[in-house]
């Protein structure tokens, strides 16, 4: 699906689109014809996930302040339930932790949200050195 992504500097933040609206011509549309500079969208909190995965129970509603944002753009972005989420990141720590220095066998699942996308990405991945045994 089609989200709206914004950049404040050194963070990207994500919204689904309002209802209405199916892109970002008809977002900035909605947006500049509003009376305020405030607009209500639905925020793919990536707290507990890495995009452009999100996870549906983390949504939340936000006021964004369109005359903040300096850049606006459109993504591709999958949300799912925490389940399936939880479900494809356990089969991705398989394929891709195995391998990992800091891999430790039986991490509860909480310990890769963050660091792993279900793409196979990690900001902590190194892999482990070759040991002569």
């Amino acid at each position: 699906m089609k989200a709206l992504k914004t950049e404040d500097g050194y963070e990207y933040k994500y919204y689904l689109y309002p209802e209405g609206c199916s892109g970002i011509e008809d977002f900035l549309k909605y947006a500049t014809g509003q009376n305020h500079s405030f607009v209500r969208l639905s925020y793919l909190d990536n707290s507990n996930c890495r995009p452009p995965f999100f996870i549906r129970e983390d949504i939340k509603t936000v006021y964004l302040n369109i005359a903040t944002v300096s850049v606006i753009c459109e993504e591709d972005v999958t949300v799912l339930s925490r389940e399936d989420y939880d479900n494809r990141l356990k089969d991705v720590i398989k394929k891709k932790c195995f391998d990992c220095a800091d891999y430790i066998e039986g991490e509860d699942i909480e310990s890769h949200r963050k660091m792993l996308s279900l793409n196979g990405e990690c900001w902590n991945y190194e892999k482990r050195p070759e040991t002569n045994t």
